[in-house]
């Protein structure tokens, strides 16, 4: 009986045994089955922009050499990611089509939501490219089907999900854009600009269109736009695309490159550099995230060679120019000497220590370019130094006896340097009173911007040799020089030197220098 039961157990085991064997077998060719079944998907990748464009089924691409690596990915808060991926490397497609991603200086990768990116050289030489559809043992989600690009140790922004397109159009790379000859600071650019309200999440910053940068500052170009970002990061964008946008001014991340339309992905925060073509737009806010500082006098500012270094622009000789035509000429090794900063009022300022002459400071600078040492002067100092005022100005007053040599104090550097203030007097002349309404700048103001603390006297010289002298204690706040009489310009826009006195006998027309004792 024992053995009977043990029998009838013995078989009944072996039926359980063989059943769980059978039915692992079929579970296993049911996962294999359904691994080689799902992937499939509609569509084909597009490869444009090659002199014979192309596309693939996505379908045979998931039938092609399959290759497994680790990646390593940094996202834009700094995240650092690591993941094991599977699909096709882009060099193995191309080497079908008798092409190398090492033959072009940037790819554009595409989205279907429209989000898209250049691949710099960099990146194409020394790198795989690989077009994944599993992410960790996992396929790739709905959202990001049926192709996802993965390189090992780039910013995350290059892991395009969705691929549709792959551009190999004449892209130009931030770092092989052609050497720009001038610099234009983007803060004195926006400055003359429009601005608009820009709704930047719940917050309303101030925003200027990129077409009128562009507009005003540049010619019309055909290459890519290259961005440098203060944290290093490096884009290039199409011309197309930056017209449509705007760069926010204020606020969060500014200067940052942004549109309603464009993926935030696409968005370049804390512009540091911005090369279009024959100009590079330069941040000298952000560049204090880069490059050292320096203090001279009661202004620290970023130390000047080093900024015209990170910018490229190499010359022996460099041009600075404002927004009023003020320009200043100076040889390299000068650089070591200044500053450049921007001031509480957001502008951009160039200042030099005391060995060179006051007048190489230069506020409201708007370019720099290189030049050969030869600029039309009207002025040139010991030093080397080269002033040359704006061809617009009015009138120019030379101010002799200075410390460090002489400065042409002009109308175009009064309007940008001091108060224009009124003046009212009743001056008499044979018993008879005249009323004036004066408007010009005071002279110890002059003396304030030229830091003229201790001095004798003043000698006012007319153009015709006439000469006043005044003693410290004679001039006041109401010693101007004028240049508007009862809202008028004085005959041949010259200035007249003029004192809130009874009698005229100080007064100076036709001021054409001013000498400190």
């Amino acid at each position: 009986m024992r053995n009977k039961k043990y029998k009838w157990f013995l078989f009944m085991m072996i039926i359980i045994i063989c059943f769980t064997v059978v039915s692992c077998s079929s579970q296993n060719v049911k996962a294999n089955q359904s691994e080689n079944n799902s992937l499939s998907y509609e569509g084909e990748l597009e490869f444009s922009g090659l002199k014979e464009s192309f596309s693939i089924a996505y379908n045979d691409i998931f039938l092609m050499e399959k290759v497994t690596a680790s990646v390593h990915s940094v996202t834009s808060t700094g995240e650092e990611l690591d993941n094991i991926v599977s699909g096709v490397l882009l060099e193995n497609i191309l080497k079908e089509h008798g092409i190398s991603q090492n033959d072009f200086e940037s790819i554009r990768l595409i989205s279907e939501d429209g989000y898209a990116i250049n691949v710099p050289k960099e990146i194409l030489s020394q790198k795989d490219i690989i077009l994944a559809y599993e992410f960790d043992g996992e396929y790739l989600t709905e959202n990001e089907q049926p192709l996802r690009v993965a390189i090992d140790d780039v910013r995350s922004m290059f892991f395009v999900s969705n691929l549709v397109e792959i551009d190999f159009s004449a892209f130009v790379d931030a770092d092989s854009n052609e050497e720009g000859n001038k610099v234009i600071i983007l803060e004195t650019a926006i400055n003359n600009l429009p601005v608009e309200d820009y709704n930047y999440g719940e917050v309303i910053d101030k925003a200027v269109k990129v077409s009128d940068l562009f507009s005003t500052y540049r010619s019309n170009g055909q290459h890519g736009i290259g961005f440098v970002a203060s944290d290093g990061f490096k884009k290039t964008e199409t011309y197309e695309i930056l017209l449509k946008g705007y760069l926010k001014i204020t606020g969060e991340y500014a200067p940052m490159f942004l549109a309603p339309d464009l993926p935030e992905g696409m968005h370049v925060k804390q512009i540091l550099t911005l090369d279009a073509d024959e100009v590079t737009f330069v941040s000298v806010a952000q560049s204090y995230n880069v490059i050292e500082e320096r203090t001279i006098g009661n202004q620290t500012g970023i130390k000047l060679e080093k900024f015209l270094e990170m910018t490229g622009l190499d010359g022996d000789y460099y041009v600075f120019t404002a927004v009023d035509e003020y320009k200043v000429e100076l040889s390299k090794e000068s650089l070591e000497k200044g500053i450049i900063l921007i001031d509480d009022t957001f502008k951009c300022i160039v200042k030099f220590d005391e060995s060179l002459p006051k007048s190489a400071a230069i506020s409201d600078v708007v370019t720099i370019e290189t030049s050969d040492g030869l600029l039309v002067v009207d002025k040139q100092s010991d030093s080397d130094v080269i002033v040359k005022e704006s061809d617009s100005a009015e009138w120019i007053i030379t101010v002799e006896g200075l410390e460090d040599g002489s400065f042409d104090f002009s109308s175009t550097k009064a309007e940008s340097k001091l108060e224009c203030i009124s003046l009212h007097t009743e001056r008499s002349k044979n018993n008879v009173k005249y009323p004036e309404d004066w408007n010009g700048y005071k002279v110890v103001d002059l003396l304030s911007f030229l830091n003229v603390e201790d001095f004798n006297s003043l000698i006012f010289i007319a153009g015709d040799g006439y000469e006043v002298e005044l003693l410290n204690e004679n001039i006041d706040e109401e010693t101007i020089l004028a240049i508007l009489k009862n809202d008028k310009k004085i005959d041949d826009n010259t200035v007249q030197l003029v004192q809130n006195t009874k009698f005229a006998t100080t007064w100076v027309r036709d001021v054409a220098k001013i000498v400190v004792k």
